[in-house]
């Protein structure tokens, strides 16, 4: 599992040199994603990438809730109307229909959860005064202390922390 970490910055100028510090530790692909930055307005910063919907949402945890009511709802769908044509030929049914429903399920589950901020790093945001941003980084559950050791080293106070359910789990 990895942490999602969030730390207030208070100047463009700490948030380079932090992105500067993670570009330069070796293993910081393996052990650390990131750095991205949000300002109040969402708007993009200079130079800086901006988070992503997914770590500021609930998308991830409704996609996978979705994938679970689509995967049952078309399977039930499948026993209730159709008709049986043999064992085998209700399980390759089952499991295509299935399949299809996850799909369906994960897809609306994401956009619906992306409608919903994350309750605590909303309000967060929409305290930063002007000039002020949040920076949204990712790490392994191990290294998760010397990451927010070193942002805060930098000048980052941490605000917020979660746990990204399934962090490599994307659907292309």
């Amino acid at each position: 599992m990895r942490n999602v970490l969030y730390f207030r910055l208070g100047d463009i100028a700490a948030a380079k040199r932090i992105q500067a510090k993670v570009r330069e530790i070796p293993a910081a692909p393996a052990h650390m994603g990131g750095p991205w930055f949000i300002q109040r307005d969402n708007n993009a910063i200079d130079g800086l990438p901006n988070a992503e919907a997914s770590q500021t949402t609930y998308s991830e945890e409704w996609a996978m809730a979705g994938a679970l009511c689509g995967t049952t709802l078309a399977v039930l769908a499948i026993l209730h109307f159709g008709t049986s044509a043999g064992t085998f030929a209700s399980v390759v049914a089952c499991v295509g229909g299935g399949a299809i429903g996850a799909l369906s399920g994960w897809r609306l589950g994401g956009w619906l959860g992306a409608r919903i901020r994350r309750g605590g790093i909303a309000r967060r945001q929409a305290q930063l005064a002007q000039g002020e941003m949040m920076l949204v980084a990712t790490c392994s559950k191990g290294t998760k202390e010397s990451v927010k050791l070193m942002i805060s080293e930098l000048g980052g106070v941490s605000v917020e922390e979660h746990r990204d359910v399934l962090p490599d789990f994307r659907w292309a």
